[in-house]
């Protein structure tokens, strides 16, 4: 057993509410174990907030994106520069360019 500040004791002390923090304090707690459950930022940890799931996101939506962008960008436009007709996206360490 463990006692908090208030005084209260637990069975379970989870620190990070991450994928595996939760999983842990919920199977605990259906289990009939006090638990108390730790985070110091956002619930869901890295995984939800910046990188599995954003990462799913954005490789789920280049495939559905691609003909939108092939059709916008097959009527050239006269006036553009080289630089303005190719675009670059970096983010969640995945760099697509597209000319």
């Amino acid at each position: 057993m463990t006692e908090t500040h208030s005084g209260s004791a637990v069975d379970l002390l989870v620190i990070g509410g991450g994928t595996a923090g939760i999983v842990a304090a919920k199977t605990a707690a259906r289990f009939g174990a006090d638990v108390l459950l730790v985070e110091r930022d956002r619930m869901g940890g890295d995984c939800l907030w910046t990188g599995c799931v954003p990462s799913k996101s954005l490789i789920a939506a280049a495939p559905r994106s691609a003909p939108a962008y092939t059709a916008a960008s097959a009527q050239p436009n006269p006036k553009a520069s080289p630089a303005a007709t190719e675009s670059t996206f970096f983010g969640a360490g995945v760099s697509v360019t597209a000319a």
